[in-house]
């Protein structure tokens, strides 16, 4: 009779490992990861469609009702890897390590390398004097992503969870 229990014990215990490690791999495999989730509910009720302030939903109107509404997502933090992340693709393109618009491309579609605002290649820092108001903000974004190491209103506008919080002017990112 023991050895029975023995077997059962033994038997369970496998199988409680075996259904742990499946969920493992299902919660790997699906890309479940709980921040991931909540930027992505995040995105999808706060920044999607939002331009008026009037519009913004109840979870999205200061910080404090983000991080509670959004499992604690800290939205300053997910605006500054953002930066970072364009950042360093900014440093890669300006030293002449990324100039191949196919290489940036594959680079993104990698994960390796955020969207960056770019110009044509014909234009370079210098020719600010002949370009549209449109383009001198895509150069000014670029560059402050080149030369600075903080969050910059040109940069907000191409990041664009800062550009929706910062216009309806939820949050202040104090530049």
């Amino acid at each position: 009779m023991a050895s029975v229990i023995s077997r059962i014990h033994i038997y369970v215990t496998v199988m409680l490992v075996l259904a742990a490690g499946i969920s493992g791999l299902w919660y790997s495999a699906s890309g479940f990861y709980p921040q991931a989730a909540a930027e992505g509910r995040f995105r999808r009720d706060c920044v999607e469609g939002q331009g008026v302030a009037a519009a913004v939903p109840e979870t999205c109107r200061s910080e404090y009702a983000i991080r509670a509404a959004y499992g604690g997502l800290d939205i300053r933090a997910l605006v500054e890897t953002k930066r970072r992340r364009m950042a360093a693709t900014a440093h890669r393109i300006a030293s002449g390590e990324l100039q191949d618009p196919l290489h940036y491309k594959e680079c993104i579609a990698r994960g390796e390398c955020a969207e960056v605002p770019l110009l044509p290649p014909a234009f370079s820092k210098m020719d600010s004097a002949h370009m549209t108001p449109e383009q001198q903000k895509i150069s000014a974004a670029f560059w402050d992503l080149v030369e600075s190491d903080r969050l910059t209103a040109p940069i907000c506008e191409f990041i664009a969870e800062c550009r929706v919080l910062n216009s309806a002017k939820i949050i202040d990112f104090g530049f």
